[in-house]
């Protein structure tokens, strides 16, 4: 199946459940075909007789709405750009606009409002017609719109008698059911079915769907590439696909000149005919599914879809997301955490169908101006999307701090894919709209999705980022960094070793990377501690700290450098009777081979020693000494 059918029979199975559009929220529907999203700023209300008799500003939490369209209006551009059927800019609807606002293009804005009143007469001369839009006609052609407007005060007329806001404004229409006064429609005294608005009215929806195949009935039939029928031409792709303010299309054959289909074809429709049904129910299918469920940063949008629209686990969440643990409750064992995991996807795979399948869409593009492109496309079934994403889960799960209502928890969980990214390309100043950014978060996102093992050259590059203390702007975010470094070494670990690392410190681990790691770690707290129990706390980041990115290139050079700067603070630690660190050191040489060959830079390995390590010693004593001065910064 391609992605082009994949959303048609997206669109086909989602349109069986009825929507409320009298009262559900916009936003959430699926676009009938023929229809788009438009951002409005003037409400006007119309009463049985064809009479204005209330005007409002639009307020900023209830400005999308659903209008009617056409192929050439969903995707207009330029000064000459076609008119929409219903609602509209205030110059196409306004008879008088021109009374109002001065142009240096009266031809052309005259033009666009003959032409929006004409299209608007041939469908209430149809039999499809609706009467709430003969009403809107009726009123329209008195050509006193925007006389109307100033009379309500939404407009403000100047001394020159011209207007200067508002001129590029929306306008959308509620029509009474029976006859009201201003005065009751000012104070908002409508209740009940008294009025209607048109952009909630699904009869209205059905009259234009209706109007509008009639009239492409006419046109020449091509077939379909999509779904191998018959059917009118598609004409241009609708754009607004990731929001409002998305212009660039995914088909587009504009360029007559370049080499889009040229040398091949003649013609754009010898590359490819896409029939108008198929365009529209591909195209509302994708804004939908990107609504709903998608992920998007900067111009990468990501959505995956099970083809019963059965919940699955999302692609973009970190464990506690897909658990549900929405309070952030604290997971704090491998054996709570797997047992969660198991539970987790029994219950996603008890909802599937032997035949289910999920479709995984990303799409791509340089500016909200250009042509987009379908940067990753795949298709897996619904069981191994489940097994793959708890795969990641559990492979990369380590330790995580979260805060929620300004409460510090600590949970297993595998980091998300953004949160990799960021470490990744941290120090660099970028923000997550970078296209090194989100080209990281696909990468992971397609390994997740076939269950691959993760790149090298990700952890190689957050290895090195989190070894120097500077990339990170503060002990926070460094922290945070640490724990997503450490969730990716275990699955590399995992994926190209078969080994499986535990959070907790093994004391009889010999490796010289993790050894060395822990060394790091007690020469940093030893540090800490003792400018604590000096009474001089550290507002400053400790010489292991500093020294990090060298030792962790050359250990042997480093660590005698290391350990002279902290000798005074075991010095200190000593007086105040404090001596596990020492006992720490001593303990870690008797097990580092002094002997041992292998030497220069350390593996990834020295974190997991480092991050354990510190953990240990994080770890309070109540008969100790220092129990009050042992907590991790």
């Amino acid at each position: 199946m391609n992605v082009m059918n994949a959303l048609c029979q997206a669109y086909k199975y989602l349109e069986k459940y009825p929507f409320d559009y009298e009262n559900g929220n916009l936003s959430d529907v699926l676009l009938p075909i023929s229809h788009t999203y438009q951002n409005t700023e003037i409400e006007i209300t119309i009463n049985p007789e064809g009479n204005l008799v209330a005007a409002s500003v639009v307020g900023k939490n209830d400005r999308e709405i659903i209008i009617p369209c056409t192929s050439e209006s969903a995707s207009r551009t330029g000064s000459r750009a076609v008119p929409n059927p219903l609602v509209d800019k205030l110059s196409y609807l306004a008879g008088d606009y021109l009374d109002f606002y001065p142009s240096d293009k009266k031809e052309i804005v005259a033009e666009l409002h003959d032409m929006y009143m004409e299209n608007l007469h041939k469908w209430n001369s149809s039999q499809y017609a609706h009467p709430k839009i003969k009403l809107i006609e009726q009123y329209l052609a008195k050509n006193q719109l925007c006389r109307d407007l100033v009379k309500f005060k939404i407009l403000e007329v100047d001394e020159t008698g011209t207007v200067k806001k508002y001129d590029k404004a929306f306008v959308r229409f509620t029509v009474l059911n029976n006859t009201m006064s201003g005065e009751e429609t000012e104070n908002n005294t409508m209740s009940g079915k008294e009025a209607e608005h048109t952009w909630r009215n699904k009869f209205i929806y059905d009259s234009w769907i209706d109007y509008y195949a009639s009239q492409k009935a006419n046109d020449e039939k091509v077939l379909s590439y999509v779904s191998g029928t018959y059917d009118a031409k598609a004409g241009k792709a609708p754009k607004r696909i990731r929001n409002a303010a998305d212009n660039a299309k995914i088909i587009s054959s504009n360029d007559t000149q370049g080499f889009t289909y040229l040398g091949r074809f003649k013609s754009a429709d010898d590359a490819a005919s896409i029939g108008y049904e198929d365009m529209q129910y591909m195209h509302n299918a994708l804004r939908y599914l990107i609504k709903k469920q998608g992920f998007s940063i900067g111009m990468l949008s990501i959505v995956a879809w099970e083809t019963n629209n059965m919940d699955i686990p999302n692609l973009i969440d970190n464990s506690l997301g897909i658990l549900g643990e929405d309070d952030l409750s604290e997971i704090v064992t491998n054996e709570a955490f797997a047992k969660k995991l198991e539970l987790a996807t029994k219950g996603y795979k008890q909802k599937l169908e032997p035949n289910s399948e999920v479709n995984i869409i990303g799409l791509n593009s340089f500016d909200l101006k250009g042509r987009m492109s379908i940067s990753y496309y795949d298709s897996v079934s619904g069981s191994d999307y489940v097994d793959h994403i708890m795969k990641w889960h559990r492979d990369c799960s380590w330790m995580m701090t979260y805060f929620s209502n300004k409460r510090k928890c600590h949970s297993i969980s595998a980091p998300t894919a953004l949160e990799i990214a960021r470490v990744m390309h941290a120090s660099q100043g970028m923000k997550d709209t970078s296209p090194l950014i989100y080209n990281t978060v696909s990468r992971i996102i397609s390994t997740i999705i076939k269950g691959g093992r993760i790149p090298q050259d990700i952890v190689k590059t957050c290895v090195c980022k989190i070894s120097n203390r500077n990339s990170f702007k503060n002990d926070m975010e460094y922290a945070h960094a640490l724990e997503i470094v450490c969730a990716i070494v275990k699955k590399y670990r995992k994926d190209y070793r078969g080994e499986v690392l535990e959070m907790s410190l093994d004391r009889n681990k010999t490796d010289r990377s993790y050894l060395y790691g822990r060394l790091l770690a007690v020469a940093q707290k030893a540090e800490e501690v003792a400018m604590w129990a000096k009474g001089t706390p550290l507002n400053h980041p400790t010489s292991a700290e500093n020294l990090r990115y060298m030792f962790s290139r050359n250990p042997e050079r480093m660590w005698p450098i290391i350990h002279e700067k902290i000798t005074p603070y075991l010095n200190i630690l000593k007086k105040n009777h404090i001596h596990k660190y020492e006992d720490e050191l001593m303990e870690i040489h008797a097990l580092l081979n002094t002997d041992c060959k292998e030497k220069g830079i350390l593996n990834e390995l020295y974190l997991i020693g480092y991050y354990c390590e510190l953990m240990e010693l994080n770890k309070t004593n109540v008969n100790s000494t220092s129990s009050n001065v042992c907590e991790l910064k």
